[in-house]
């Protein structure tokens, strides 16, 4: 009896763990299909209000600097400058939250969310050098690979032979030409202010100063990049981190960056 007893207990038991299982693995299934139909995909024809909420994401879940609510975008289209608010958790951020900006840094259009009162404290950066550069977006982060390769050179970062390199353009638009792994990348580098709008007249001269430059460091702060689109702002974002974090490590062996 006790055998038949036990041997009923131990079907029994496998049959619950089995069941357990089927219920897990067809939860873990919906859970997925429902990321896959609410996941929307990227494209040029995106509004910019659906771009910016998704690249802050985007950028917060790979470790770009969005930490603390840092950092910020914009893209242009048009008149019309979408920016990122300011104290917004980057990961949270939704297309209701988006602030419009004109081409002069006001504000056009105020966010739907009521609760957004105020948009990112680099939007003066980000105006100049959409105006500048005729920009269609700007990513500024506070990573921390930006921060050190800042402290790597006086007025320029320089780094050659890498073959990130040649994900980085010569200026902006569609005739710019990419770097070869062989050139020397120079990216600018200016001095933090205690104020990001203090910031405009010192990136103003170093856009104008470097004319080829598709990005800023600003020392004990961090990076602004931009780019045509979003597209290519986000690739040579991307290839800016590497070239940053290798050249830290580099100098750490000893390696010459530019040979």
């Amino acid at each position: 009896i006790n055998a038949e007893y036990g041997g009923s207990l131990g079907m029994e038991s496998k049959a619950k763990k089995r069941k357990l299982e089927e219920t897990f693995l067809s939860e873990k299934q919906e859970e997925k299909t429902k990321k896959k139909k609410d996941s929307k995909p990227f494209s040029l024809t995106t509004p910019p209000k659906e771009i910016l909420t998704q690249l802050c994401k985007f950028g917060y879940e790979h470790s770009w600097g969005f930490t603390g609510t840092g950092g910020g975008l914009s893209i242009a289209l048009g008149s019309d400058i979408f920016v990122s608010p300011s104290g917004v958790q980057k990961e949270l951020m939704k297309p209701e939250d988006i602030f419009v900006l004109d081409q002069e840094g006001k504000v056009k259009q105020f966010p739907t969310n009521l609760s957004i009162t105020k948009p990112s404290s680099s939007s003066p950066l980000f105006v100049a050098i959409h105006n500048e550069k005729q920009a269609g977006c700007c990513i500024h982060t506070h990573s921390v690979n930006s921060v050190l390769a800042a402290f790597l050179g006086n007025e320029t970062f320089e780094i050659q032979n890498m073959e990130m390199i040649k994900g980085i353009k010569k200026g902006i638009g569609k005739l710019s030409a990419f770097l070869k792994n062989d050139e020397v990348l120079k990216v600018p580098i200016i001095e933090n202010k205690p104020t990001e709008p203090e910031l405009e007249p010192d990136i103003r001269q170093a856009m104008q100063k470097y004319p080829d430059a598709t990005a800023i460091l600003v020392r004990g702060h961090g990076v602004f990049v931009w780019g045509e689109n979003w597209i290519v702002t986000k690739t040579m974002y991307e290839c800016y981190e590497y070239l940053f974090e290798i050249a830290v490590k580099m100098k750490k062996l000893n390696l010459p960056l530019v040979t």
